[in-house]
């Protein structure tokens, strides 16, 4: 026998158990995710045979997706497929920006926002981004909770996270590697989202003290700024002055 018939039979029997255990895995989301949105009265799409699922509608009044997401790998040649999760927040911010870990910092950082911001967390990592048009009111916004809560989502394993608020629209979205196939951490990973979207919001108080900080913020930026050699010379005419007297 050919070594390279022996080769290609390998190979082919490699691929047939790849495309096997693929389709076993999507079946297993499927039905999972019909269970799911039978539960929470969600709308279901099965979609073909070799794409992922769709559900979304609402639970406990915030509007879900649930979808499969595609993301261009590093060297543009090709497409990642994540399980994706959006829930939409029923508060904005008084300013665009947004707070984005792995694979979901490029797209913040495409928007160009003007500032970023480093809170000094033991949960923040370096590696996360928070950038806005105003780095005042996107500081006061990150409280202590809110980067605990964001943070959890962020270390889950292989999962990219990303808050964007824009406009009239504020949403947490998660991308993760993993097909979520298993009832029991859908339900989890769930109720999670749900925590923390509630940590997230901005009440009516908290939008008008923001907003408080965003005119306080231009004015600080705006402010202008001595040279250090303009410092020394008008202390130095102060000097003078006394002397004289």
């Amino acid at each position: 026998m050919s070594i390279w018939l022996v080769l290609w039979a390998v190979i082919s029997l490699i691929l047939l158990g790849f495309l096997g255990w693929s389709l076993l895995i999507l079946y297993r989301q499927k039905k999972t995710w019909k269970a799911f949105a039978e539960k929470h009265k969600l709308r279901f799409k099965s979609n073909a045979l070799m794409e992922g699922p769709e559900m979304d509608g609402t639970i406990e009044s915030y509007k879900f997706s649930f979808f499969t997401g595609e993301h261009l790998t590093p060297d543009v040649r090709s497409t990642r497929k994540l399980t994706a999760v959006e829930v939409s927040l029923h508060s904005t911010m008084p300013i665009d920006g947004g707070i984005a870990s792995g694979g979901m910092i490029p797209f913040i950082e495409a928007l160009r926002f003007k500032a970023e911001v480093r809170p000094e967390h033991k949960s923040w990592s370096k590696a996360y981004l928070a950038a806005g048009d105003n780095r005042f009111v996107l500081g006061a916004y990150m409280t202590d909770e809110r980067i605990e809560a964001i943070t959890k989502l962020m270390k889950i394993k292989n999962a990219w996270v990303v808050l964007i608020f824009r406009g009239e629209r504020m949403l947490l979205r998660i991308d993760m590697a993993d097909p979520i196939a298993a009832p029991d951490y859908l339900e989890k990973l769930t109720v999670l989202l749900l925590k923390v979207t509630k940590i997230l919001e901005v009440s009516e108080s908290e939008y008008k003290a923001l907003k408080a900080e965003e005119a306080r913020g231009a004015m600080k930026d705006s402010a202008p700024v001595l040279e250090e050699k303009h410092v020394e010379e008008a202390a130095g005419l102060q000097l003078e002055e006394d002397s004289e007297s």
